[in-house]
């Protein structure tokens, strides 16, 4: 097997197991691919979502998210991994900002649009608007 499909598959994995929240696990494949091609955009997003989520480093996290958006601005999904690591990061409105960005880059990205949805915004036409949360639903939040 060629280094490059092996930090594919290494890829594939973490991204797998992130998506299932085992966190810890998808970081040490992520890296592991990461090492093997580290001018990939697509593994520098999500090895930044998995730091983040993992070990707890923000900033980490962020930088790596922000070079693979550097390289390939037009991928929804590395301002969706940005706006999850600001999420983590306990930083709302910079999450939203981001995830906004996303929805920019693919207004038909489920995660973005679910996401925003349970942060309080709703897709309307072609913007987000903020929506009022009843009693019941923040109860149930």
């Amino acid at each position: 097997m060629s280094p490059k499909s092996n930090a594919e598959e290494l890829f594939w994995r973490g991204q797998r197991l992130l998506e299932a929240g085992h966190t810890r696990d998808a970081l040490r494949n992520l890296r592991a691919s990461y090492e093997i091609d580290p001018d990939s955009p697509q593994c520098s997003s999500y090895l930044g979502l998995a730091v983040a989520l993992a070990e707890k480093q923000f900033r980490n996290g962020e930088k790596l998210c922000y070079h693979a958006i550097r390289m390939e601005f037009y991928r929804a999904d590395f301002y969706f991994n940005l706006g999850r690591v600001f999420l983590a990061a306990g930083r709302k409105e910079e999450a939203v900002r981001a995830m906004k960005k996303g929805l920019q880059m693919d207004r038909t990205h489920d995660s973005i649009t679910e996401a925003l949805s349970h942060l309080g915004f709703r897709k309307r036409g072609f913007g987000i608007i903020r929506t009022q949360l009843l009693p019941q639903a923040r109860s149930r939040a």
